[in-house]
């Protein structure tokens, strides 16, 4: 069972404060319950969400406004879009992918490969899923002509990239922010208008309970579908190719 160091913290916490509390004997069962719900897509999604909202905190707050877990009318009817970034520089929309294993795909290809313990799984390009976030993105801003977007793809520490991207950069967590910063350095949308953009876009961010749980339900039945159909397709191939990759103790990226 492999965790990030996030993770880690979490459950070290939560076993400190039970020590305090219950005899280890006693600890034990809620811990374990702990593990298992920490194992689940959804929780995984959350935390590597978590640390992107992070990561952004580190941007000029009079430059860079932010917005999480944004949920859009789209052409095919919503998309959930992880974090918006609207600055003076331009509209960043990220894409946040909690992996790990090796990860083999390139921009132009329908399907990316996760290779973990020597298992490969089929999931979609996650460049193409962003690209659709950033129509809803521009389908809600379309009051507005010629704003610069950018499209991010932000994985965890613990996914090894092999990934070709010649115009989308695929960073690690950690790198986001620096990516955002080197991605526009020339003020092109006033600042005025900038928080315009933002609050326009936190206006539209549907909260109904109702129709998010729609959303989701209709999410998991793609993702079901697309897995499904995977199983019977050919997987991608696994070029060993890195476009943007975050070492332990330095990180790169490639901007085009």
């Amino acid at each position: 069972m492999k965790f990030d160091s996030a993770v880690w913290d979490i459950i070290l916490q939560f076993a400190k404060s039970m020590l305090r509390i219950w005899p280890a004997w006693a600890w034990f069962p809620p811990v374990l319950i702990l593990i298992l719900w920490l194992r689940r897509p959804k929780t995984k999604g959350k935390i590597g969400e978590n640390r992107v909202q992070y990561s952004l905190k580190g941007l000029p707050e009079d430059k860079y406004f932010i917005l999480n877990d944004v949920l859009l009318k789209s052409e095919s009817g919503t998309a959930q879009i992880d974090h918006i970034v609207v600055s003076v520089y331009g509209i960043f929309v990220i894409e946040t992918k909690n992996m790990q294993g090796q990860i083999y795909g390139s921009e132009k290809s329908s399907n990316w490969t996760q290779n973990i313990y020597g298992n490969k799984y089929s999931f979609k390009n996650p460049i193409h899923q962003n690209y659709g976030h950033i129509k809803a993105v521009e389908k809600a801003l379309s009051g507005y002509g010629g704003l610069p977007i950018y499209s991010i793809i932000a994985f965890s520490e613990n996914a090894d990239l092999h990934v070709k991207s010649d115009k989308t950069p695929v960073v690690y967590i950690s790198a986001v922010s620096s990516c955002i910063r080197a991605l526009a350095t020339t003020e092109s949308i006033p600042e005025i208008k900038a928080k315009e953009i933002f609050e326009m876009l936190g206006e539209k961010d549907i909260n109904d309970k109702e129709t998010r749980r729609e959303h989701i339900s209709e999410a998991k039945f793609k993702k079901h579908s697309y897995e499904e159909k995977s199983k019977t397709g050919n997987m991608p191939s696994m070029r060993r190719e890195s476009c943007c990759q975050t070492r332990k103790k330095r990180t790169f990226y490639r901007l085009f």
